[in-house]
Parts: structure tokens; C-alpha cells; sequence
């Protein structure tokens, strides 16, 4: 009888931004935040998410509020992640607003830099209502499923934004896929409740770590108001151990060693 024991894999680190984007000044917001992914990857970590439209903030009046802050894999926010990925060999996923400024469709989107430097992007399936008053959803034209799969040290890995947790095709597609990593940017709306026990019930039966990188505090633009829960976290789904938990409000960083 063979009693050799398959070699236990070494730990990755992973890394969650908590942080909150600002229309009137996304320039110093991109800088900073960048000062975060940047103390992340060189504190070791293979994955580091930041927030949806983490640089913007989140309420747009229509198309073409929306429009002046769109950008692509050329945009600013590519160049500002995508070497710090390659010069470290892992992975950035920061939320964006993906899209042209003379026209075209707008997404709600995750930037996904890759160890080699590439930059992607992955559209958000399941709009909120905030977002339905300027982006598409994000659906591919052959009807399969629009979610990445990418490996972080040889675990699967893939992204989800904000109410795509609450949308039965991401979850299933993260069973079937047999995910152990989701990069979860968000703008959790603020409901008075445990967002970490949350998100755990609606990963029930994925063997899957949740690093969600949250906003926090209230966002007022156009006679409307929108608060944040803050509580990013790092979480084990299937064991439902808590590896990580921000606070409810203030930037910061969250970073944990997952097996």
C-alpha cells in the first residue's frame, strides 16, 4: 500500500485594497492607490484586488458623465499597474470604467494585469442599478461564459464585480471551474448587515478564497446617495475562516497567506 502523501502546496499571499475613488481628484486617488498595490507586491503578494471603478467613485448621472473618466488597456490606470505586475511577477485586478471617450459602448469593468505585463479586462455580468444608467452588461457574443480563468501559482483564479456574486451563473461557474481564488472588486452597498457572512452564504459549496477589496463612507452626486460597507475582506468559503477583515471605514490593506 502506497502511504506517500501528495506534497502540500506552499501558501500564496494574496492582497485586498480597501479604498475609495474620487471624481474631483482621480488623479491623486490613482496615485495612492497605486502606493497601496506597490506596498502589496513587494510585501510578497501573487494577487492584489483593488475596489470597482476604484479610482472614480461610482455614481454617474448618464452616458456621458460616465464617459469623460472611460479608459482602456492604454489608459492611465494600465499604465500605472501593469508594470508594477510585471516587475513582480503577479497579478493587479482594479475596478474601471472600461470604454472610449468618443463613443461606444461603456463597461462597468475589472483591469486585469497579468504577471507579463498584458492587460485584459472582464465586463460585470449582473448590473446594479447605479450602473444601468451608463454601462452594458458584459456578455460574449459566442453566449459562453464571460469569466476569466487564470492561475496564481498554479491555482485557479477568477473575477467577479459586486452583484455578480448575487447572479447563479457566477456561482455555478465558479463550482464547475473548481475556482480556489476570486478577485472581487465591489462597491457593497451598505445594508446594516455582516457582508463577510454574506458573501460566505452565497459561496456555499465552492472551495473557493474571496478577496474582496471594498469602498466605504457615502457618495452624493446628482441628488443621490450611496453608502459603502467598507469590511473588505479575505475569505475561505469553504471552511468559512475569516482571514482578513477591514474596517468599516478608511483606506487600507488586507493581506493574507492562503494554502
Amino acid at each position: 500500500m502506497n502511504d506517500l502523501k501528495r506534497p502540500e502546496r506552499p501558501p500564496v499571499r494574496v492582497s485586498a485594497v480597501q479604498f475609495r475613488g474620487r471624481r474631483d481628484s482621480v488623479e491623486e486617488r490613482r496615485a495612492a492607490l497605486v502606493t497601496h498595490v506597490r506596498r502589496a507586491l513587494e510585501g510578497g503578494a501573487r494577487l492584489v484586488v483593488a475596489p470597482e471603478l476604484c479610482c472614480t467613485g461610482y455614481i454617474f448621472r448618464d452616458d456621458g458623465d460616465a464617459r469623460y473618466y472611460a479608459e482602456g488597456a492604454a489608459g492611465p490606470l494600465a499604465a500605472a499597474l501593469a508594470p508594477l505586475a510585471a516587475a513582480h511577477g503577479a497579478w493587479v485586478v482594479a475596478g474601471v470604467i472600461e470604454g472610449a471617450r468618443d463613443g461606444g459602448p461603456l463597461y462597468n469593468s475589472a483591469l486585469l494585469a497579468a504577471p507579463s505585463g498584458e492587460v485584459s479586462f472582464y465586463r460585470k455580468r449582473l448590473l446594479y442599478d447605479e450602473d444601468t444608467r451608463w454601462a452594458r452588461a458584459g456578455e460574449r457574443p459566442d453566449g459562453l461564459d464571460p469569466y476569466p480563468l487564470f492561475a496564481v501559482d498554479g491555482r485557479r483564479a477568477t473575477v467577479g464585480i459586486c452583484m455578480d456574486l448575487n447572479d447563479e451563473r457566477f456561482v455555478s461557474f465558479c463550482r464547475r471551474q473548481r475556482v480556489e481564488l476570486i478577485a472581487f472588486p465591489t462597491n457593497w452597498v451598505n445594508e446594516g448587515l455582516s457582508v463577510a457572512d454574506y458573501w460566505a452564504w452565497r459561496l456555499a459549496g465552492c472551495a473557493a478564497t474571496l478577496v474582496a477589496a471594498n469602498s466605504f463612507g457615502v457618495e452624493r452626486q446628482w441628488g443621490r446617495a450611496v453608502s459603502f460597507s467598507g469590511h473588505s475582506a479575505i475569505l475561505n468559503a469553504s471552511s468559512l475562516d475569516l482571514l482578513a477583515l477591514a474596517p468599516r471605514r478608511g483606506d487600507g490593506l488586507l493581506t493574507a497567506d492562503v494554502r
